[in-house]
């Protein structure tokens, strides 16, 4: 299943690569009197319509186009349409259907008719265009804002062009092929639908067990594993007509349930090891401290990582600045009364190694373009990217969610 949930950590950019079927209709002739169409030609021979590009399957976010020839190739045709999908445009000089499909589906009952100055015309059709890719894509703002809603109670619109330009990237075929991503969080459905296919074998740890820890990370809990919607974001399948997308939808990806964990020491450091690419943190802390030791040893293993992984161009730690920018609203501390004046949250103090500058800290912005509501603020931050609000009165990111109707955010 899938869920709109505000999700807190901004990922990486990469993403995708697609293979086209095709299946061409037959043509159909005909006579007599039909819609008239705006301009006539001279009096030519009605031939057949055979196809030119292939019809019946487009690929959602990619070109597509289609022209009719007649056999043989006559001049002076005007042709007409009927039922054209509305992402796409029409030529009434040759013919030709071209655009760019934002939604997946079917698109029926299509006709193409070309016309001599008597009337007489040739139709092809009716066929439909199938398009291949996610059915919840193009509620995804964050990847291509339309403003989109996201299904949120108040139907607030996102603005348009608040988004990671996703579109460019898909276009230049960057599907995050080899490359391997750690998630660290609350767990990891290893059996999604739309993850299963994206996850590394038997190495994905379970820090409840004893060393090495190689094990399922589970769920977070029935309410919802935010690990699982944050691999969406990041990995989720692409063309599979299952759900959204993520952003590299071929990457290899591995869980870690350290937040579900006793988070000790070791286990923290053990969470900053192995062979991958990079590391997403979907968490940050809040104003009391952490008792964690993250100075040096931490720190070390982090600079380790960044030194010499990915054959010595360095890993990438991607880390929350955290979710506790309206923390004292909550009646946290005696003296802080609920809607009382205190400070909001510093993403540098206590943040599980928030001061280290081996780690890319991220803020989050909402659908409208600004600091999400909880995205907490300080000095180490490096980039903001979309994490949107909570999806009640504003959007917020459209990902996987646990995989049936009793468990999960969206039931």
């Amino acid at each position: 299943m899938h869920s709109a949930k505000g999700w807190y950590l901004q990922l990486t950019l990469l993403s995708l690569l697609v293979v086209m079927a095709s299946c061409v209709p037959s043509p159909k002739k005909a006579t007599g009197s039909k819609t008239k169409p705006e301009s006539f030609p001279g009096t030519v021979s009605i031939v057949p319509l055979i196809s030119g590009n292939p019809l019946g399957t487009a690929i959602q976010d990619h070109v597509y186009t289609y022209a009719p020839t007649p056999n043989p190739i006559v001049g002076g045709l005007v042709y007409t349409v009927s039922n054209l999908p509305p992402w796409a445009e029409f030529n009434t000089g040759n013919g030709q259907i071209q655009g760019t499909p934002r939604v997946a589906g079917d698109f029926d009952n299509i006709r193409i008719t070309a016309w001599t100055s008597d009337l007489e015309f040739t139709e092809q059709g009716p066929f439909s265009i199938h398009i291949i890719g996610d059915p919840l894509k193009e509620h995804a703002w964050h990847l291509h804002n339309m403003g989109q809603d996201a299904f949120n109670n108040s139907a607030s619109k996102a603005t348009v062009g608040i988004d990671i330009n996703m579109n460019a990237s898909i276009l230049e075929d960057n599907t995050g092929l080899g490359i391997r991503v750690a998630v660290s969080d609350t767990g990891l459905e290893l059996l999604h639908e739309d993850l299963a296919d994206n996850v590394l074998a038997n190495i994905s740890k379970d820090y409840n067990t004893a060393p090495p820890f190689f094990g399922d990370p589970g769920v977070g809990g029935v309410s919802g594993d935010h690990g699982t919607s944050v691999a969406g974001i990041i990995c989720a399948r692409a063309y599979n007509e299952i759900g959204s997308r993520g952003i590299a939808p071929d990457c290899g990806l591995a869980g870690l349930n350290f937040l579900s964990s006793g988070q000790t020491t070791a286990i923290l450091l053990d969470q900053a090891q192995g062979d991958y690419d990079i590391w997403n943190y979907s968490y940050g802390t809040s104003f009391y401290p952490t008792h964690l030791n993250t100075d040096e040893a931490y720190s070390d293993q982090l600079k380790f990582g960044v030194d010499t992984l990915r054959g010595n161009k360095g890993a990438i730690y991607i880390k929350s600045a955290g979710n506790s920018f309206r923390e004292c609203e909550s009646s946290f501390f005696a003296g802080f009364p609920m809607g009382g004046v205190c400070h909001s949250h510093n993403s540098m103090h206590g943040n599980v190694g928030g001061e280290t500058p081996y780690l890319m800290v991220v803020g989050a912005t909402n659908a409208a373009g600004v600091k999400a509501s909880y995205s907490s603020t300080g000095s180490n931050i490096w980039i903001s990217a979309p994490g949107g609000e909570f999806g009640v009165d504003h959007p917020a990111i459209i990902t996987t969610d646990e995989g049936d109707c009793t468990s999960g955010y969206a039931r």
